[in-house]
């Protein structure tokens, strides 16, 4: 016990004392007694520095030591986009062979993420071969694409069958494998001497021309050497047929009736789009040249 009022370090120091530690009662020690780094790690209980302990932003980056911060210690949804390692532009992660992030670059207008199996690393391609495919999803077949062993059987109907297009003139032209133009050259009215009217069709694939008829329409042509014939470009397939003489007996034809060419060059029968066009030339002398023609046709490797 120490008298009262005397301080124990005072007492220690008459009476000869080595420790005045021995006389300072528990709960006494404050702050202001402490000497600077005068509590050392060997002066503080395991796990006695608690949470509360530690003031906010005590905690540095020096304070922790390096690969000490493990998954557990970080919280769900706690690793942000700006805590992530820059990745260049267009490139997404994917797991490579070792189970490890890595880049891949989807950098590239149109290409697709493809799957390579376990245990590699998806690739960034472009698709080839039959369909292109956009950026924006959109995906159409390439040009000439469809061959005849993509095509089910029977699958083709004749609206699918493109056959010819017309550069200018009134026609019309049957669906099917073998088919047929409808080409209508109406009378122009007038005398109009010696006018040439020609209807052109260029067909989309080679064809051959088997036979044509005529068809008077708008009216008899009366006594006029109006004339009729199919050209390919300016050769003559046909005779340049004489209204005025080809119906029966040699007479001119009338309204509605129905003749055919009589002669058919077989120089000129083929008509190739690259190079030859189908023509119909009319040429009136007077009277009513009128008439309806069918062309019948088969396309020709």
């Amino acid at each position: 016990m120490t008298p009262a009022g005397r301080d124990p370090r005072d007492i220690a120091v008459e009476t000869g004392m080595e420790a005045a530690n021995d006389y300072v009662p528990d709960g006494t020690i404050v702050t202001a007694d402490l000497a600077a780094s005068a509590v050392t790690a060997a002066k503080i209980a395991a796990n006695a520095v608690t949470t509360v302990k530690i003031i906010d932003n005590a905690v540095t980056t020096a304070k922790i030591i390096d690969n000490a911060v493990t998954t557990p210690k970080i919280i769900d949804n706690a690793v942000t986009n700006a805590k992530l390692a820059g990745i260049a532009a267009g490139s997404i992660k994917g797991g490579d062979a070792a189970g490890d992030p890595a880049d891949i670059d989807m950098s590239t207008d149109a290409f697709v993420l493809f799957g390579k199996g376990a245990g590699a690393l998806p690739v960034a391609a472009a698709i080839t071969g039959d369909v292109d495919v956009a950026s924006t999803g959109a995906s159409t077949i390439g040009a000439n694409k469809v061959v005849t062993a993509h095509i089910l059987d029977a699958n083709v109907t004749s609206p699918k069958i493109a056959l010819s297009v017309p550069v200018t003139g009134d026609f019309t032209q049957s669906p099917g494998v073998g088919f047929y133009y409808i080409i209508n050259l109406p009378d122009v009215g007038g005398a109009n001497p010696n006018d040439t009217t020609e209807i052109e069709i260029t067909p989309n694939r080679k064809i051959l021309v088997l036979d044509a008829h005529i068809l008077k329409t708008d009216g008899a042509n009366g006594a006029n050497n109006n004339t009729v014939r199919l050209l390919n470009q300016a050769n003559p397939i046909t005779e340049a047929l004489d209204m005025q003489t080809a119906g029966p007996a040699a007479a001119s034809l009338v309204d509605n009736e129905r003749v055919s060419f009589f002669t058919f060059d077989d120089a000129y029968t083929t008509i190739d789009p690259a190079t030859d066009t189908l023509k119909l030339s009319v040429t009136k002398a007077g009277g009513n040249e009128g008439v309806r023609v069918v062309v019948l046709c088969v396309p020709v490797a």
